[in-house]
């Protein structure tokens, strides 16, 4: 076999896989240093713009307002604007909150 065949096979098999990675890692988070010191899991958040991705707006124990990215877990489709969610994991370096749809069962519903 020659060189140029296993050169064409690398590349077939090199090209999408950069091209995967490049993507996930456009995806990722940018990371911040002051998401890592934030305690906010129970806490209740609204889903809203941020950096032109949707986010949440996030009221911490201490009562301060953050705004911040977010990974939406259990959501059929895509959240709306003003949606409540619960924060169930705090944002690790890389990676964002991970919030999960804040709806409660209604007790008069059989």
């Amino acid at each position: 076999m020659s060189p140029m065949f296993w050169l064409l096979v690398t590349g077939l098999f090199a090209v999408p896989a950069y091209l995967v990675w490049e993507d996930r890692a456009r995806r990722r988070a940018p990371k911040r240093a002051s998401e890592e010191q934030l305690p906010l899991v129970g806490c209740v958040a609204r889903a809203e713009k941020v950096d032109g991705a949707m986010g949440v707006r996030v009221t911490g124990p201490d009562g301060r307002q953050h705004l911040l990215p977010a990974r939406f877990e259990d959501l059929e489709g895509a959240p709306k604007k003003g949606q409540e969610f619960l924060v169930i994991e705090n944002a690790k370096s890389g990676q964002s909150l991970v919030v999960v749809p804040a709806e409660l069962p209604r007790l008069e519903e059989p």
